[in-house]
């Protein structure tokens, strides 16, 4: 399982957190958590890129 959360991980260019891989791992036919997911990605040391909301700051 966690060699497939890794390809899905790296698919998706580092992008992907726990809630879309367990959404991607469920339409292949297996069953899994999502607290499971982000289990093993942390004992792995993946994390999801955070990509910060644009602010406009001038008036």
């Amino acid at each position: 399982m966690k060699a497939q959360i890794k390809q899905i991980y790296d698919d998706s260019y580092q992008n992907y957190g726990a809630p879309k891989i367990t959404q991607i791992i469920k339409q292949n036919g297996e069953i899994i958590a999502e607290k499971t997911v982000g289990n093993y990605m942390r004992e792995m040391g993946l994390k999801a890129q955070y990509t910060k909301p644009y602010t406009t700051t001038t008036k």
